[in-house]
């Protein structure tokens, strides 16, 4: 998501990339013409998306106390490190973290406005390319009405198979 201050120049080196090789993922005809919140994509197979950098500034993402659980993100190739167990999330939103499999076929992100059960889920988006360290997708909590959820990583390996399924409690609040 572009950042206030940011230029097609410094998000490309930040990515690894050529600015005409961003600017053509995400059909900017003017790299001089970006704005705040825009949410850019780098080339598919790139995988070359990094954890934002902080916000000089910017408030940290308030945590909630009390019983806001994740569990089975205990697996390094298979977890979500942002957000937060208790995060209270608003508008549009990164999950950060790791899906990797020797054997990968692809990985999803869930939510489930009640339970944990697989049936409780619902897929919000399927990914073909691993992920590590980076950024899994977005999530748009103003889509949802408020209230607590759960987020749910599954990284499913060619056989169909999949890792123990990294699961957090987080808030929506619009």
């Amino acid at each position: 998501m572009v950042q206030r201050g940011d230029t097609l120049s410094y998000l490309s080196r930040r990515f690894g990339l050529t600015v005409a090789e961003l600017a053509e993922a995400n059909c900017i005809e003017d790299p001089n013409n970006l704005t705040a919140g825009q949410l850019l994509f780098v080339p598919p197979g790139s995988n070359v998306t990094p954890p934002a950098p902080p916000t000089p500034g910017a408030a940290a993402p308030t945590r909630l106390p009390g019983d806001y659980p994740s569990f089975n993100c205990g697996n390094p190739a298979a977890t979500i490190s942002q957000p937060l167990a208790g995060t209270v999330l608003r508008g549009a939103f990164a999950v950060y973290g790791t899906a990797t499999h020797p054997s990968f076929q692809f990985y999803r992100l869930q939510v489930s406005g009640s339970d944990t059960a697989d049936a409780d889920f619902a897929t919000l988006q399927v990914y073909p390319a691993q992920v590590y360290n980076g950024q899994l997708g977005t999530v748009n909590a103003s889509a949802f009405a408020p209230g607590d959820y759960w987020l749910r990583l599954t990284v499913v390996d060619i056989t169909g198979n999949y890792l123990p399924q990294c699961t957090v409690r987080v808030r929506f609040e619009g």
